[in-house]
């Protein structure tokens, strides 16, 4: 006799609609967290708020490449979790942990070796010349060129600080949504988002007034709050970093 297959219950409409909602600002962080940079920015320097639309894809560009973590994790931590291997989701999820770190971490020594080089002999000369044939050859608007690069520059070498803490935090809020919880890693999101305006106000905007130096490390302190709490949350829950 074959053995029976053990039926399961789809989920009802609202529970998906309640996924769902709670698992789109998982999505929107990167971009909500550079829009926070830019509009604090922007209250302090023009050219510093222009120097923010190249550092910001940048950042947000190769966070995207790495959305590998994100699909690859909630594949195995589902898969696992679907057919009651707890262990299984466990170890998938601490696996993920570590190579989203490791992988982090090759990334932020990568971009801060090569993001000086790529803009001294790729972006600022052909931004010179642009602006060369814009003016005239105006010594303002090379000057302004120049700072705008340099400023650009700072931002990146800053915020791929964060890169193993968003990678991380990338991989723990997969976990999370592989077990059906996509409340936990929303709500590390908005501490983050908080996080965030709360560090440009005080390192902008404050008596600090780093400008976009500041705005940058605000980033960088987040990225890394959110994911030690989500890690913190998921230990506590369960014993291991998992859902």
């Amino acid at each position: 006799m074959q053995a029976k297959v053990p039926q399961t219950v789809p989920p009802s409409f609202l529970k998906l609609l309640k996924f769902t909602v709670f698992a789109m600002p998982i999505y929107l962080s990167p971009t909500l967290l550079s829009l926070i940079d830019t509009a604090v920015v922007g209250q302090v320097s023009s050219v510093q708020l222009a120097a923010l639309g190249p550092a910001c894809a940048i950042c947000d560009a190769l966070t995207g490449l790495m959305v590998f973590i994100s699909v690859g994790t909630t594949n195995a931590v589902s898969t696992t979790f679907g057919g009651d291997d707890k262990e299984g989701a466990k170890r998938a999820a601490t696996v993920s942990v570590v190579c989203a770190f490791a992988i982090g971490c090759v990334l932020a020594l990568g971009l801060s070796l090569s993001i000086g080089p790529a803009i001294n002999r790729v972006a600022l000369p052909a931004a010179l010349a642009s602006a060369a044939a814009r003016t005239g050859g105006s010594a303002a608007a090379a000057a302004s060129t120049t700072t705008l690069w340099a400023a650009c520059e700072t931002y990146v070498r800053i915020r791929a600080l964060s890169f193993p803490a968003a990678l991380v935090l990338m991989s723990a809020q997969a976990s999370c949504l592989g077990a059906k919880d996509s409340a936990s890693p929303t709500l590390a999101t908005l501490l983050a988002s908080l996080v965030n305006v709360a560090g440009d106000a005080v390192l902008v905007l404050g008596p600090l007034a780093m400008g976009i130096a500041g705005a940058a490390w605000a980033t960088v302190g987040c990225q890394f709050v959110a994911a030690g709490l989500l890690l913190r949350t998921l230990v506590r829950k369960h014993g291991q970093s998992h859902c």
